[in-house]
């Protein structure tokens, strides 16, 4: 399925259906793209609101992140801090809505903090500035696990991205630097003793039950370790924030 600033929403339809397995045909795709209008068309989509299907946004925002294009970083920078409710409430979905109550996973949180890894995926001085700010200042904090990791993910988890990283995040954080992290050469296992060790040592950080009743606290979810693919990059369409 070619991809150009004509053929968008035909592009993301496909690209969902494409297996995890055959993602490199996606990504090949993407990066074949020659039309200098792409960038803008697929950010104009990105902030077509309110976001009524999820999951299509989801794959934009993998989209905009595979393309590489820096003309990007402010729109993505923008939807990452974005203070309007980017999903219709569910009277306005007509009784249903991404983020229907019935779940712990934030549907808004989970746009962002997705928007916030395809910025640093970026690759550029200013994505780097950018995703850093949001690391400290954002105040979701699955977004700033978000960019935590993927600023030192993106940075090969060199010494030199811990520093850039360690002084900014709030004490609060500091234990979510370094989270566990399944890739690929990774064996499961090991990622799951990561995973218990993790919350054996911070025992509060475990995620709550899937269950919201009306006696529920804050819907906000807690940092969880992350599932990446083949570098973790925008192939996939899913969030790596759970």
């Amino acid at each position: 399925m070619a991809l150009h600033s004509g053929t968008i929403d035909e592009f993301l339809a496909w690209a969902a259906q494409v297996p995890h397995s055959e993602a490199g045909v996606v990504r090949l795709q993407i990066s074949g793209a020659k039309d200098d209008a792409l960038a803008e068309g697929l950010c104009a989509a990105l902030e077509e609101q309110p976001v009524r299907d999820l999951g299509r946004h989801l794959v934009l925002l993998s989209t905009i992140g595979e393309l590489r294009d820096a003309r990007a970083v402010p729109r993505l920078e923008a939807f990452v801090w974005s203070p309007t409710q980017l999903l219709p409430s569910p009277e306005e979905a007509g009784g249903e809505s991404a983020d229907d109550g019935r779940s712990v996973l934030n549907a808004q949180t989970v746009l962002q903090a997705r928007a916030a890894e395809m910025l640093s995926y970026l690759a550029t001085e200013e994505a780097d500035r950018a995703t850093l700010r949001i690391a400290a200042d954002h105040p979701e904090r699955a977004v700033r696990a978000a960019a935590i990791d993927a600023h030192l993910f993106n940075h090969g988890d060199t010494a030199e991205a811990l520093e850039e990283v360690l002084p900014v995040v709030r004490a609060e954080d500091v234990k979510l630097v370094g989270l566990p992290r399944l890739t690929v050469d990774m064996d499961a296992a090991e990622f799951d003793r990561r995973v218990t060790a993790f919350y054996e040592r911070y025992p509060d950080e475990r995620p709550p039950l899937p269950h919201r009743g009306p006696d529920s606290g804050p819907d906000q979810e807690p940092p969880s370790p992350h599932r990446r693919g083949s570098a973790g990059t925008p192939e996939e369409a899913g969030p790596d924030v759970q």
